[in-house]
């Protein structure tokens, strides 16, 4: 329940009571793959740095399968190091599979074969498996959130406005849902809801990042460069290497969008997973840099 809600109190309490299992019988192996799910979480969302939470992550989701080799989530915890840190796309398809084939109704295992299928550029077979996951356990906040990506990667605006609605019934801070619900709304040339929807997001680094977008859509320019100057103050800027890619390819400033680009790749950013198909690089794709980056992350052009 609390690894599913993603917000770093969350991730802590989670932490908490795997490890309080894991005392209790340190031979359990549901808690050993959480745990590292879990460790892959706070890594991925900046509460710890990438190359000590994913390696925390591995050895946890390591130690499920030496005590359950049958465990459909101990390899989707694997999977999920293959794919967001060690970018092994063959590697973690292959680990999926594996969690897949024990488990095909498991609505965490589908959620993760649904994100490297999106990752790998399949958004048809991706979106199917966010909904059959969403049918098997419909109070999973998580998932309605990555299906509203999913429809706001297609274009699926009213799709995704319900999914993001949906995870906000379910969790009314679900991390970085009130700043997409508000690219949404941007989409959709609503800029005061936009800007609301924005504004009501609880991660700060999010807020300023939807900020950053959607003033500079709304032509504030001013209040769009202070918002991008806030978050660049941050301690853990850094963090959101990707998404302040994002930012400049929006605003059309490219050779800065290919200049944090270039750092997300070197820091391992998960961010580069949600690359392909991504609506705010559409200024960069043109651009022979673009396919260059694909290559180095071996991803289909």
């Amino acid at each position: 329940y609390f690894a599913q809600r993603l917000g770093q109190a969350d991730l802590r309490q989670a932490a908490a009571y795997l490890e309080r299992a894991i005392a209790a019988d340190s031979t359990y192996a549901p808690a050993w793959a959480w745990l590292g799910l879990t460790y892959s979480f706070q890594a991925e969302h900046g509460y710890t740095p990438l190359p000590e939470g994913f390696s925390r992550a591995r050895r946890a989701s390591e130690r499920s399968l030496e005590f359950d080799e049958s465990l459909a989530v101990a390899y989707a915890a694997l999977g999920y190091v293959q794919k967001n840190f060690d970018w092994d796309w063959t590697g973690a398809s292959a680990t999926y599979q594996k969690a897949l084939a024990l488990e095909p109704n498991n609505a965490a295992v589908l959620e993760h074969t649904a994100s490297i299928a999106m990752t790998l550029g399949r958004i048809e077979e991706s979106g199917e498996q966010y909904r059959r996951s969403i049918e098997i356990d419909p109070l999973v906040p998580r998932t309605h959130y990555l299906l509203g990506v999913w429809a706001l990667y297609c274009n699926k605006l009213l799709d995704a406005e319900e999914a993001f609605k949906r995870a906000l019934e379910l969790h009314p801070e679900y991390p970085n849902t009130h700043a997409r619900l508000g690219l949404v709304y941007l989409a959709q040339d609503r800029f005061q809801k936009a800007l609301d929807a924005v504004q009501a997001e609880v991660v700060l680094p999010r807020r300023l990042i939807g900020l950053a977008i959607v003033f500079h859509a709304m032509d504030r320019e001013e209040d769009a460069k202070l918002a991008l100057s806030q978050l660049l103050e941050l301690e853990i800027s850094k963090t959101f290497a990707f998404q302040i890619a994002e930012i400049y390819s929006y605003w059309g400033e490219v050779d800065q969008a290919f200049t944090w680009l270039d750092l997300a790749y070197k820091l391992r950013d998960p961010g580069l997973t949600y690359i392909k198909g991504n609506p705010y690089l559409g200024k960069v794709q043109s651009d022979p840099r673009y396919s260059v980056l694909l290559t180095k992350l071996n991803l289909p052009q």
